[in-house]
């Protein structure tokens, strides 16, 4: 199939915007809109990659209920949105395919990511879902989950990471912009709903932690190999993340021990 390339800002712009200040029903209304307009412009959509998303962080007793709303009204409902706003004329048409871009957060979580990484996660289930909804049909469904890629989004997100989540990060290679796109377009090409990653140690997670979804024989392969180094390099890493969590713990609950001491409920000393 011959795909054209859309370039328009709209879509974007309405998701982004409308996704944090106005209520869902509204937002639903303004992708529909600007699909319909980049369609009356450039033809059908053959392709939807819907990239909505931005993390904001915090420790979970600090963070208040709206950035939780938040998180799911941009990362899940905006990619949502999009899929609804592209779907049925795809299905029509017997031929489309849509792309979720989830996150590296979509595979595991972190201090500091409780209201990110659940919206992240809530877009994999999505994306599982309609994979499995669209078998029988020539419409396609795919997710990526790409690791840290060098963005002013990402640059944003570092300077309100707690200490723990940027302890971890210390040392993470930064994936180039190009280079994730031009990874997504070729795995979007070969038609598998599991997409490559730019990341080498990414590619593991997202391999170790793929659920229910078909693999090609080569990846079976591969899974089979890793099966047997998975649980091990998995407890590794977790474990590391869990020293980390555990090192900051004193100043992380300082505030909420303090109160548990003051009120005798045997919460350790913060300075412990």
């Amino acid at each position: 199939t011959k795909y054209k390339q859309v370039r328009t800002g709209s879509p974007v712009e309405a998701l982004s915007w409308c996704s944090w200040d106005n209520q869902p029903q509204y937002c639903q209304l303004q992708v529909v809109d600007a699909v319909q307009a980049a369609e009356e412009a450039l033809g059908h959509v053959d392709i939807m990659i819907s990239c909505a998303g931005a993390a904001e962080l915090g420790y979970f007793h600090d963070c208040d209920p709206d950035m939780y709303e938040r998180q799911m009204q941009l990362n899940y409902l905006g990619s949502l949105h999009a899929a609804k706003a592209v779907y049925d004329g795809m299905v029509s048409r017997n031929s489309g395919h849509i792309c979720f871009i989830a996150s590296t957060m979509a595979l595991m979580g972190l201090t500091g990511y409780s209201a990110y990484a659940p919206s992240k996660f809530a877009v994999r289930g999505l994306a599982e879902c309609l994979r499995n909804e669209l078998q029988g049909s020539n419409v396609h469904v795919s997710i990526s989950y790409p690791a840290d890629i060098n963005t002013p989004g990402y640059a944003k997100e570092s300077l309100s990471k707690p200490w723990e989540t940027a302890k971890v990060s210390e040392g993470v290679s930064l994936q180039s912009p190009d280079k994730v796109a031009s990874v997504i377009l070729t795995g979007i090409a070969s038609g598998d709903f599991l997409l490559p990653n730019s990341s080498f140690l990414i590619g593991v997670l997202q391999t170790i932690t793929a659920g229910l979804i078909p693999r090609r024989i080569i990846a079976v392969a591969w899974e089979g190999l890793l099966g047997l180094l998975g649980p091990v390099l998995a407890s590794i890493v977790s474990a590391e993340h869990d020293g980390v969590a555990r090192k900051g713990a004193a100043k992380r609950f300082a505030r909420l021990w303090s109160a548990g001491q003051a009120a005798g409920q045997g919460a350790p000393s913060p300075t412990e």
